[in-house]
């Protein structure tokens, strides 16, 4: 049914934000970084959180070819807004970040709360989740060749508008409830936390290399000492390059 209907109104629309950098330079100190974690993950032998069927379980593994079969995240062991060698890629994030959001939502004093980055080898997913204890979460993606997965987000109420629906027969109006993203490189999308979402089996032969990320509006007592970041009230947030 269109939604210039005469008579349908469509209550409670879901907020989701899209957008691109064009900066090679930052996804490839990014990516480097990325590589570097994995390469001292074998190297120091150390447990890592899997993704794929591992997260589910919240496994936890030295084995390498666990990693090397399942893909590796390094949300379990290090927040990466405290490490030195991620700042720029924290400012850069929070800066596209907040030209997207800063549209339609204030940004004042947004933060970062946590940044991990995980790395999906081939065949490589994440099972559905939500981001608990947030408002908004983002992803950011770093290294995405063709056919390497798409992210699918799900409707909440899907139960809802699917417990009577038989072969081609509806007893309420909607339009699905999943909506799927192509990854490219540099695409950035920033999503209510609570809203369910996964990713596609990576198949492209290749890495899938992504920055997941919860943003910190205040309103969150992350027991942390945050990065202070940039005030992206007080500077142009599209920096040359950058977007």
């Amino acid at each position: 049914m269109s939604p210039n209907s005469q008579f349908r109104r469509d209550l409670f629309p879901t907020p989701v934000f899209v957008g691109t950098s064009n900066d090679a330079e930052t996804r490839a100190s990014i990516e480097a970084l990325s590589y570097a974690y994995l390469k001292k993950s074998y190297e120091e032998n150390r447990p890592e959180g899997l993704v794929s069927e591992g997260w589910t379980d919240h496994e936890i593994t030295d084995d390498p070819e666990q990693k090397k079969k399942k893909g590796i995240t390094s949300f379990f062991n290090e927040n990466l807004i405290h490490n030195p060698d991620w700042s720029d890629a924290y400012d850069f994030v929070l800066n596209m970040a907040g030209t997207m959001l800063s549209e339609h939502h204030s940004v004042q004093g947004m933060k970062i709360a946590n940044m991990w980055t995980t790395i999906y080898p081939e065949d490589g997913f994440v099972p559905e989740h939500i981001h608990a204890c947030f408002s908004v979460s983002g992803v950011f993606y770093v290294k995405a060749p063709k056919n390497c997965g798409d992210i699918v987000f799900r409707d909440p109420s899907w139960v809802a508008k699917t417990m009577n629906v038989w072969g081609s027969n509806k007893t309420f109006p909607h339009d699905g409830t999943t909506f799927s993203f192509t990854p490219e490189p540099g695409l950035m999308i920033l999503f209510p936390s609570w809203l369910p979402h996964c990713t596609r089996p990576n198949v492209s032969g290749d890495d899938r290399i992504i920055i997941s990320f919860n943003l910190d509006f205040g309103e969150v007592n992350f027991n942390a000492q945050l990065h202070d970041g940039v005030d992206i009230t007080k500077q142009n947030p599209n920096k040359k390059g950058k977007e």
